[in-house]
């Protein structure tokens, strides 16, 4: 077998293998192989692959294939794809997806279209149109119009216009048109046009023109033009009166 570094001949010294279509410089330590198309510097620790358009370098542990716009960085432990516009840093356990918007952090377990952004601690997902910021403890989700502010304990949906507010125990559903607080016990209905208040024990229902009075036992229908108090057990009915 041949040795593949012999004794050094002067530059000019080659040796052609035209079988193998190699062409061998042991001055400059290259071995070019037409057939592979592969041109390999053992000076410069290199291997060249125009084939696949890759250039290994392995002083400093890159590979760079740009075939595929792939540069791998074995030393800082790094991938980068620019074709996907992709990073990858397996010291930090991170991938960074700019073409897709994401940044993967294996360790916390964040995926999906997602970006982190640890100094201002916030999270955004892009699939699900979410934002997460945990120093205001608020997630707004886009894709169904819900902000959540957990420290004011409030819930947003502008696709249904509900507001809820959990520290006032009210929720506001404005597609409906009704308003509902829990302490004062009302409930308001506009599109029904119905207001009912449990404290005074009162249904307005403004559509039928009908007012229900628990406390004073009466029903007063104004679109019959009738009053009925069970207290008296009286009907009275104008439109016949």
């Amino acid at each position: 077998t041949k040795n593949k570094f012999p004794a050094r001949r002067s530059i000019q010294s080659q040796l052609t293998d035209y079988e193998k279509d190699v062409i061998a410089d042991y001055g400059k330590e290259v071995v070019t192989d037409y057939e592979k198309d592969v041109v390999t510097d053992y000076g410069k620790d290199m291997v060249t692959d125009y084939g696949r358009e890759v250039v290994t370098d392995y002083e400093k542990e890159v590979v760079t294939d740009y075939g595929k716009e792939v540069v791998t960085d074995y030393g800082k432990d790094m991938v980068t794809d620019y074709g996907r516009e992709v990073v990858t840093d397996y010291e930090n356990d991170v991938v960074t997806d700019y073409g897709r918007e994401v940044v993967t952090d294996y360790e916390k377990e964040v995926g999906r279209e997602v970006v982190t952004d640890y100094e201002k601690d916030v999270l955004t997902d892009y699939g699900k149109e979410v934002v997460t910021d945990y120093e205001k403890d608020v997630i707004a989700d886009y894709g169904k119009e819900v902000v959540t502010d957990y420290e004011n304990d409030v819930v947003t949906d502008y696709g249904r216009e509900v507001v809820t507010d959990y520290e006032k125990d009210v929720v506001t559903d404005y597609g409906r048109e009704v308003g509902t607080d829990y302490e004062k016990e009302v409930v308001t209905d506009y599109g029904r046009e119905v207001v009912t208040d449990y404290e005074k024990e009162v249904v307005t229902d403004y559509g039928r023109e009908v007012v229900t009075d628990y406390e004073k036992d009466v029903v007063t229908d104004y679109g019959r033009e009738v009053v009925t108090d069970y207290e008296k057990d009286v009907v009275t009915d104008y439109a016949k009166a």
